[in-house]
């Protein structure tokens, strides 16, 4: 038998647990409202704001096995863009950056095991985003308005969150779980340039995740 067949096997051997009846973890984003006193180099006060959320994925502990075949295997691991699966949320969520709101961004239907970081993906709304309403973000990223439209931008930027130092256990004994990400832009609108923001690099400035319980 090759190696890479021995790898198939072994890779195949660890992802057959039972899978839990109702085991999950749910996603939230608390959001601390953006403070309206920022202002551009024509002193206009920011008075609306919206960031769309468009991939939420929680991703397992990796083994060795696993890491073994990631490293031989020809496949590659990459999802399509907008493709929903048990770890990965693929509907876009439009988040009111004025609004004192937690976000229930969906739930993940994981198997039993070890879960160690969180990928989400900022990227344009669709006209079937979550909470799009009238929001004017079809197709953009963040919006931020003034008493007219300051800046815009249709970005994709990955933020990864790592949190394999206290990995969350999905066992019989605890089959659920949640995940709180906290959403503060006011000190990012402060410095950067509203109107023509972007978002690479700001991620872990945006968000933060909050111990689990």
């Amino acid at each position: 038998m090759s190696r890479l067949a021995c790898i198939v096997l072994l890779v195949a051997s660890s992802a057959c647990g039972d899978r839990i009846a109702g085991a999950s973890i749910d996603l939230a984003v608390q959001i601390r409202p953006l403070e309206l006193s920022a202002h551009d180099n024509q002193a206009r006060p920011v008075t609306a704001g919206w960031l769309t959320i468009s991939i939420s994925q929680v991703l397992e502990c990796p083994s060795m096995a696993r890491r073994v075949w990631n490293e031989l295997s020809p496949l590659g691991s990459a999802w399509a863009h907008g493709t929903p699966s048990p770890t990965r949320l693929a509907v876009p969520h439009v988040l009111d950056l004025t609004s004192a709101e937690t976000v229930a961004m969906g739930t993940f239907k994981p198997p039993p095991g070890r879960w160690c970081a969180l990928h989400l993906s900022l990227g344009p709304a669709d006209a079937d985003a979550e909470g799009l309403g009238s929001a004017p973000m079809i197709g953009r990223t963040l919006v931020l308005q003034a008493s007219t439209e300051l800046g815009a931008t249709s970005e994709t930027v990955g933020v990864d969150f790592d949190f394999s130092a206290d990995p969350i256990v999905l066992n019989e004994e605890h089959p659920h779980s949640t995940l709180t990400l906290v959403l503060d832009t006011s000190a990012w609108v402060a410095t950067t340039s509203l109107t023509e923001p972007r978002l690479a690099g700001a991620g872990q400035q945006l968000f933060s995740l909050t111990p689990k319980p």
